[in-house]
Order: structure tokens, then C-alpha cells, then sequence
């Protein structure tokens, strides 16, 4: 059951051909409204992530593909968050009619705001294509795919009575911010480094 003012983690994981691991990880906060059972929030972020995911699969590598969602609350008092729910994504896959995949560390980059101006979120696009770019630079329609990303992944999700928004979390401080719906889908690449899984972008 997630309550009025838990902090929730979520980390969606994709695979290219069973050998490649991709993750994206974000925190929202249950805002505002009544309880919600665990299995019906984490089926509407589903929901919410395959929306903004339609503007990106035509840029992804067809390799890729969800395979779970994991839902994590945050225990203050023993600091560390605990899996409440899994679920299946395997319906988020790319559909990129190109052959040639970037290099993995190569990415897209979109930015959410808050509305403090050093709290930024960030997620890494992965599976780009060659096409996607020239001398480092993204095409045009590339941008606009991420930009259409951004404002579908930053909504409120709406969760039988409860409210459910996604921002930046500190762990160490305890505070929550909200993402204020201003994103941003850089031109220029990115880039991503390896980490141990389930933890960042």
C-alpha cells in the first residue's frame, strides 16, 4: 500500500538480445488524494511510461526491450528502500527500422526542472541509431522525439484516488522535489558510463 507522502522508486529495466542491460532509474512522491494498493500504482506508471515511451521507439534499436518495472518505498527510519511490486514492460520495445546502433555508451538526453535551479533530473535515451545523429549532433526529429519523451515521462500519474508525481529525491537530506513540468532534450550526445544496476539514470 503506498500512503500520502511516501517516496517511491522506480527502475525499469531493458535488455538488447539477452546480453545488454539498460536502466533507467526515478523517484516520484505520492502527493495528494487516498491510498493505493502497490499492484494497481505500479500498473498506471506503466501506463504513464508507455505513453512517453510511443514518442521514442521508432528511435530505438529493435533489440531492445522492457522487461520489468520495479516499485520501491522508502523506509526513513532504516533508510533504504523496499520492493513492493514487480511488473512486466515487455510491451516497450524499440522499432527502429535501422541496422546500425551508436555505440552503447552514446546516448540522448533529456532534462526535467525543478523549481530549484541545481535540481535537475536526468535520463539517459539508449539504443540510438546511427541516423539519429551527424558529428555528434542529433537530427531534428530525434530532438523532437525526446522532447516528446520528456513531457509524457515528467506527468502526474493519477492512481485510483491518489496522486503520484515524479522529481528528484536526496536521500541523505530526506527532501523531495517535483519535477515543474519545463523540460529539455539536448542536441548535442551524451554519454553514460557503466554502473552497478538499479542505481541511476
Amino acid at each position: 500500500m503506498t500512503t500520502l507522502n511516501d517516496v517511491i522508486r522506480l527502475t525499469a529495466t531493458f535488455k538488447k538480445d539477452a546480453t545488454d542491460l539498460a536502466q533507467w532509474v526515478w523517484h516520484a512522491k505520492h502527493t495528494s488524494g487516498a491510498d493505493v494498493s502497490n499492484a494497481q500504482l505500479i500498473l498506471d506508471i506503466i501506463a504513464t511510461l508507455g505513453i512517453a515511451w510511443l514518442n521514442i521507439d521508432q528511435a530505438i534499436d529493435t533489440g531492445f526491450a522492457g522487461t520489468i518495472l520495479e516499485l520501491a518505498l522508502w523506509d526513513a527510519v532504516e533508510q533504504r528502500f523496499d520492493t513492493v511490486a514487480t511488473s512486466d514492460i515487455s510491451a516497450l520495445v524499440g522499432t527502429s527500422g535501422e541496422t546500425q546502433m551508436l555505440p552503447h555508451a552514446n546516448t540522448g538526453v533529456v532534462t526535467f526542472f525543478t523549481n530549484l535551479a541545481r535540481s535537475r533530473g536526468k535520463k539517459q535515451i539508449f539504443g540510438l541509431m546511427e541516423g539519429a545523429q551527424q558529428a555528434s549532433v542529433l537530427i531534428g526529429s530525434v530532438v523532437t522525439q525526446l522532447a516528446l519523451f520528456a513531457a509524457d515521462f515528467d506527468d502526474a500519474v493519477t492512481s485510483g484516488a491518489a496522486t503520484v508525481k515524479p522529481g528528484n529525491f536526496n536521500r541523505l537530506t530526506g527532501i523531495f522535489r517535483e519535477w515543474n513540468g519545463t523540460v529539455q532534450a539536448n542536441v548535442l550526445m551524451g554519454s553514460q558510463d557503466r554502473r552497478k544496476p538499479g542505481v541511476g539514470a
